[in-house]
């Protein structure tokens, strides 16, 4: 970490008022070295910095599958791996460093047995297949199997959740909305928040490239800083993430199941005392 902070203060910005921190039940995490204005500059990294497919000069996949194809092939042979030239190279090796090792994905359903994913409820089940088959499909079209169903490299699933957990939108010149993701080196340490207010504030320019900001409100030395994901509940943090908030404003509860068996049995219901009424009428 301490490479890649010393190369981002050269060739962009890092604030010293925070650093990166181990939090017990929390993983790694930014936190505040000494107190913070509201709305201060953290982070300003140039777009040569930043992977996506406009620094990695690809297109015809969707942009998530870019990014994950470059960085499983970077992972399975970092010396010969061939970074673009407009990525920039340092600051892409000392940024690949600081990704997590597998044994930290343990939490994440994906990488569960399917006896263990058999006790989530049905839609976080649903969720966890619709996963494997996105991820199945990527395989698939990076090893040249076409539709062919074949088992998933351990390596090519270690580089496509480091992808998922991590990239980030950053509206790209001449790219679809869907393909604008980016993997942003430093940025990805923050730790969700439900709410947005609590969340730092990012902002994405195809010229001066990512800057990062503080939450309005001071933040206080040894605060987390935090960023919010989005509107997302416990079932879709769990899967997509591998953690759950202790408390989630954005928490739902699917009652599809329970709601098409009760109309059933209504409709059930209603049928045989239609039916009744038919018979007695006719006897009449």
């Amino acid at each position: 970490m301490e490479t890649l902070t010393a190369l981002i203060a050269q060739k962009g910005y890092i604030s010293t008022k925070f650093s990166s921190a181990d939090i017990n039940g929390r993983g790694r995490a930014l936190v505040a070295t000494g107190n913070i204005q509201s709305n201060e500059l953290l982070l300003r990294l140039p777009p040569s910095a930043l992977i996506n497919v406009t620094s990695l000069g690809k297109r015809g996949l969707p942009g998530q599958q870019t990014i994950t194809h470059f960085v499983y092939e970077y992972l399975h042979d970092p010396e010969n791996c061939v970074i673009p030239p407009s990525l920039d190279e340092q600051i892409c090796r000392s940024y690949m460093n600081t990704l997590p090792p597998f044994d930290s994905f343990e939490d994440l359903p994906l990488t569960w047995s399917a006896e263990r994913i058999r006790q989530l409820p049905t839609a976080a089940q649903n969720h966890v297949d619709a996963m494997r088959h996105e991820l199945e499909t990527d395989w698939n079209r990076y090893s040249g199997n076409g539709n062919e169903s074949k088992e998933v490299p351990s390596q090519f699933l270690y580089a496509w959740l480091c992808v998922n957990t991590r990239v980030v939108f950053t509206k790209l010149p001449k790219v679809e909305h869907d393909d604008s993701m980016s993997m942003v080196p430093v940025l990805d340490f923050l730790n969700h928040t439900d709410d947005p207010s609590l969340g730092c504030k990012v902002i994405y320019h195809p010229l001066r490239g990512l800057e990062l900001f503080s939450k309005t409100g001071t933040t206080v030395q040894d605060e987390e800083l935090m960023l919010s994901y989005g509107p997302h509940d416990q079932e879709f943090l769990l899967c997509e993430y591998g953690f759950m908030l202790d408390s989630n404003q954005w928490q739902s509860v699917d009652v599809t199941a329970p709601t098409l068996e009760l109309i059933s049995k209504h409709a059930i219901v209603s049928a045989k005392s239609s039916a009744s009424r038919n018979m007695l009428f006719s006897k009449q």
